[in-house]
């Protein structure tokens, strides 16, 4: 899919609760995520932002499921 097409955006944790195994299956480094990825206020207005688009090749599919396979399958 071209990348004007999609639109993908990790988010900056809320809280430093979680559930231990969240972050195996999500594959997302907690570490990571506070120091690099935007606050959901952030976020949410580049979503915005693309999705109103002016000069969009179509218009946007804005609560597409994306389901990610780890391993053999």
């Amino acid at each position: 899919m071209p990348p004007d097409l999609a639109f993908s955006m990790e988010l900056r944790p809320i809280s430093e609760d979680f559930v231990p195994q969240a972050p195996a299956v999500s594959g997302l480094d907690r570490d990571r995520l506070p120091g690099e990825a935007p606050s959901a206020e952030s976020a949410m207005a580049a979503a915005a932002s693309w999705a109103t688009a002016e000069d969009a090749a179509e218009p946007a599919h804005v609560f597409e499921a994306v389901v990610r396979s780890r391993g053999g399958g």
